[in-house]
């Protein structure tokens, strides 16, 4: 990744919002986008996305696993 860091599990960092789904929001980490899934936002039941986050906004993320996009193939 061409950001200049280090993603090593566990690692937090601010990014960008690309993108909100139904289902999670797609954030920029740097050459890839990541995918924030909606059931590792909170303890409590998230029933809206949009509610919480916006394209463009800036928000902490952790990294919590690495998958290769071959991984789904």
């Amino acid at each position: 990744m061409s950001s200049g860091h280090e993603y090593i599990i566990g690692s937090t960092f601010e990014r960008i919002v690309k993108c909100v789904k139904s289902y999670g929001a797609f954030i920029d980490i740097g050459d890839n986008v990541g995918l924030l899934h909606i059931s590792e936002i909170s303890h409590v039941r998230v029933t809206s996305m949009e509610a919480l986050f916006a394209h463009g906004e800036k928000i902490k993320v952790s990294f919590l696993q690495i998958q290769s996009a071959s991984h789904w193939l």
